[in-house]
C-alpha cells in the first residue's frame, strides 16, 4: 500500500461519507468521481459497494425503529429486479455517454428537490412507488440510484429521521445485493478488500458526528443541502 494512495483514499472517503451522512445518499457518486484516478475501475467499484453497504448499515443501526417496511416494499422489489438486469449493461456503455447521463441525472434531481423546497411534491402511491423503484434500479447502472430514491422518500416521509431510516434500509438491500453480485463474479480481490476495510473504518468515524448534525436539520435546510450537493457533484464530474 502506497502512503500517497492511502492518504488520497482517506480524504475522498471522509468527504463522501460526510455527503452521505448529511443528505442520506451520495457516497457512491462522490467516490466514483475520484477513485478511478488512482485505482482500476474494478477496484473502485468494489470499494464503493463495500463502503456504501457499511455506511447504510451504520445509519440504519441508529434509525431502524423508524423503518416502515410496508411503505417501502413496493419500491424495494422493483429496485432489486431492475438492478440485477441493468448491472450487466454497465460495461457496454461509452465513458463519454456515461458522463453526460450522470450529469443530466444529478442536475435533473437537483431541480426536483428545488421544486420540493417550494412545496411541490410527487404523489405517493403504489404505481409511483413501483416507478421510483424501477428508476432507482436503472440508475444504479451508473451508481446514482441515490437521487431518485432520495427524492421519492423525501416526498414520502415528512420526518427527516424516517426519511433517512427508510432510505438506508432500501440502499442497504440494494448495495448488499450488488456486493453479492461482485463477489460471485470475482470482482472483490484481496487488494480491494484491504482498501475497503480502511475506507469503511474511516466512514464509520465520520458518520457519528455527521449523524448528530443531520438530526439538527429541518426539512428546508436538508433539501437545500441536497440541492447544493447534487449540483456540486455534477460540476465536479464536468470539470474532471
Amino acid at each position: 500500500m502506497e502512503m500517497g494512495t492511502l492518504l488520497f483514499l482517506i480524504i475522498i472517503v471522509c468527504l463522501g461519507a460526510f455527503v452521505h451522512g448529511i443528505t442520506g445518499f451520495g457516497v457512491g457518486i462522490f467516490l466514483m468521481l475520484f477513485l478511478p484516478y488512482v485505482f482500476s475501475y474494478q477496484t473502485s467499484v468494489g470499494i464503493v459497494v463495500i463502503c456504501a453497504s457499511v455506511i447504510s448499515a451504520v445509519l440504519l443501526f441508529n434509525t431502524w425503529k423508524s423503518v416502515e417496511i410496508k411503505k417501502i416494499l413496493p419500491v424495494i422489489i422493483p429496485v432489486v429486479i431492475i438492478q440485477i438486469i441493468s448491472t450487466y449493461f454497465l460495461f457496454a456503455l461509452d465513458d463519454h455517454v456515461l458522463t453526460i447521463v450522470l450529469v443530466v441525472i444529478l442536475l435533473f434531481f437537483a431541480g426536483l428537490f428545488f421544486l420540493s423546497d417550494i412545496k411541490w411534491h410527487v404523489n405517493v402511491s403504489a404505481p409511483n412507488s413501483i416507478l421510483a423503484g424501477c428508476l432507482t434500479g436503472a440508475c444504479n447502472i451508473l451508481g446514482v440510484g441515490g437521487p431518485p430514491l432520495g427524492y421519492y422518500y423525501h416526498s414520502m416521509f415528512d420526518d427527516n429521521i424516517k426519511y433517512l431510516a427508510n432510505l438506508q434500509a432500501t440502499l442497504l438491500i440494494s448495495c448488499g445485493l450488488l456486493l453479492v453480485q461482485h463477489i460471485i463474479e470475482g470482482n472483490i480481490t484481496l487488494v480491494t478488500f484491504e482498501y475497503s476495510v480502511i475506507a469503511s473504518a474511516v466512514c464509520v468515524l465520520v458518520l457519528f458526528p455527521t449523524l448528530k448534525a443531520f438530526k439538527k436539520l429541518d426539512r428546508s435546510k436538508l433539501t437545500k443541502i441536497i440541492i447544493v450537493s447534487l449540483i456540486v457533484m455534477a460540476i465536479i464530474k464536468i470539470v474532471f
